[in-house]
């Protein structure tokens, strides 16, 4: 009985293999964004060339995205694409997204690829542990397996590049190290840590220091300490509002929250018997004129305080009291024209 005929395998022709060289060469000497052009614009047949494919995407990571189906799951192919450029991932074929060295290496290269990678993967420690270390993107561990919020290592490298604290696992709110490290990066630690955290006087203390409106997330007890609360609204005004009553009623307290407050909020917060105080509206008005909405009305008639406020902000003159709504100085200073 006759064997059968060996297949062979179609001899490309001389006008393709003098086609394919001249592109391939082409691709080489381009630079970047042409790279992608000149393999875009070619015949489907010679983007179907898998040396070629494999030189543009070498060249310019980009051009993946024209690459036909069938060399979209050619694992050179993609694991060079992802080498020059990670987002090159959202173009292969699924199973590749499935492919750990693959994704290993483009997680290196910006970690949010971790949101299209395999679920396999997104449980996987190491490529996590890859992909928030990529400073850039704090965000990425919303995008692993909940098994992994939990793990001390991976969630330090979250809050050290500035991921959130608040897609920890709860079994860290209690770690002295973790919630420490993570305090450093992001006051509002604070308010996810255990409840020791928050009455820590000390802690408290150190960390308004550094971010006034830490305060928000402090033990009632520690609102209502003077020396505190004097240390958050002197590193920022805007500290005031969570104030305990009777501190919104001190003085010296709501003069240092006033003074260097571009917001214009913490007069708003304080009590009213100091929004009737002529030297802290003053002072309030020099940092935003707008603050003069806070201000009790005879202060809103007083032409010296009016004055700086509209120096501070032309348009604080709409606070001001009707009285002065004549005066030719303020309106023009202003440029308001009354409804």
């Amino acid at each position: 009985m006759a064997g059968k005929k060996k297949a062979t395998k179609k001899k490309p022709s001389k006008n393709f293999v003098k086609a394919r060289k001249a592109l391939l060469k082409s691709i080489k000497e381009a630079e970047g964004l042409s790279a992608e052009y000149r393999y875009r614009d070619a015949d489907d047949s010679l983007k179907a060339d898998r040396h070629i494919a494999l030189a543009v995407v070498k060249k310019y990571a980009r051009a993946f995205e024209y690459v036909p189906d069938n060399l979209k799951a050619n694992r050179n192919i993609v694991l060079a694409a992802v080498k020059n450029h990670a987002w090159a991932l959202l173009h292969a074929d699924d199973s590749l997204k499935a492919d750990r060295e693959i994704v290993l290496e483009a997680v290196k290269g910006d970690g949010y690829i971790l949101e299209i990678a395999a679920d396999s993967l997104k449980a996987d420690r190491e490529v996590v542990l890859a992909a928030v270390k990529d400073g850039r993107r704090g965000l990425t561990i919303r995008h692993a397996d909940d098994s992994l919020k939990a793990d001390r290592e991976i969630m330090l490298e979250v809050v050290k590049n500035g991921g959130s604290i608040w897609a920890a696992d709860p079994s860290l709110n209690a770690d002295p190290e973790f919630v420490l490290e993570a305090l450093k990066h992001d006051y509002t630690t604070l308010g996810w840590a255990d409840d020791s955290f928050q009455s820590d006087r000390e802690l408290v203390l150190k960390t308004v220091k550094d971010s006034g409106l830490a305060l928000r997330f402090a033990d009632d007890s520690l609102k209502a300490d003077r020396e505190v609360v004097l240390a958050a609204v002197k590193q920022d005004g805007d500290a005031l509002e969570y104030a305990d009553d009777s501190l919104k009623a001190d003085r010296e307290v709501v003069l240092e929250a006033v003074k260097g407050s571009f917001s214009g909020l913490p007069l708003r917060h304080a009590h009213k018997r100091l929004r009737a105080d002529r030297d802290i509206v003053m002072e309030a008005v020099q940092w935003n004129g707008n603050s003069l909405m806070h201000a009790h009305k005879r202060l809103q008639a007083d032409r010296d305080i009016v004055m700086e406020a509209v120096k501070s902000n032309w348009d604080a003159f709409e606070y001001a009291s009707i009285e002065l709504w004549e005066d030719k100085e303020l309106k023009k200073m202003s440029n308001w024209r009354p409804d």
